[in-house]
């Protein structure tokens, strides 16, 4: 539940700070080339926006929670990661461009000599941060595309109903439901029997029985629920 919660967050706060810089990029051709005047008149427009800025850190620290929460997990954690560089690449652009350009007009109230050069600085800064912020955004939701990301957390940070699904998928070709890496041949760590296919634990023993897996209670009666899902899933 931890991970869902955490990537809903990631998701729609990553989207809602895509909002103000897609909306300066959209903009950008009509105002790029307007004269002095109405150039800064068009700029009071964005007052109060500043308070828009604040979904960009609270979208780098969403994401780097995520990624910290999936940082056993492989290739969910390294798109958690991409995500966060995203968002920290496009603090930084505008932190170094976008930010000076505001100071230095005082948010477009005040016309200095080299305002030209101080409008490109803004408006193409701004365009660079809107495609950064997509791309960010794209990474989040590949995670949650990705069919090794586990969504729950248990003992060990496997899922909940791990075992179940284990079972369930006995006698069936392919991977199990809830691991990635489960291969054919599963084997136990420390001497306890290997089973083509699945693992049958427990519940399903006279199932597996029935399919020619008997003698598996006396190998994995004693195994701890933990270490059985890690062997299962580690393989």
């Amino acid at each position: 539940m931890t991970v869902r919660l955490v990537q809903f967050a990631a998701i729609v706060i990553s989207a809602l700070a895509l909002v103000p810089s897609a909306a300066h990029l959209a903009a950008l051709p009509n105002k790029i080339g307007l004269p002095q005047p109405e150039y800064f008149t068009v700029q009071g427009i964005y007052y109060g926006w500043a308070i828009l800025g604040l979904l960009w850190p609270a979208a780098l620290i969403a994401n780097a929670m995520l990624a910290i929460v999936v940082r056993a997990q492989g290739r969910p954690f390294w798109l958690a990661v991409a995500a966060a560089c995203c968002l920290a690449l496009m603090l930084g652009i505008f932190l170094v461009w976008t930010l000076p350009a505001n100071q230095a007009t005082e948010n477009w109230t005040r016309v200095p000599e080299n305002w030209e050069a101080l409008r490109k600085q803004w408006e193409y800064s701004h365009a660079v941060n809107a495609m950064i912020v997509l791309v960010g955004h794209c990474f989040v939701d590949f995670f949650r595309r990705c069919p090794g990301v586990r969504l729950d957390r248990s003992r060990g940070g496997y899922p909940e109903n791990a075992l179940e699904n284990h079972v369930g998928s006995i006698g069936r070709p392919g991977r199990c439901p809830s691991c990635s890496s489960c291969r054919p041949d599963v084997r136990l760590s420390r001497g306890f029997v290997g089973i083509s296919g699945c693992v049958a634990i427990r519940r399903q023993l006279p199932y597996a029985a029935a399919r020619g897996l008997g003698g598996i209670e006396g190998a994995v009666g004693g195994l701890d629920q933990r270490l059985a899902v890690d062997a299962v899933c580690r393989g």
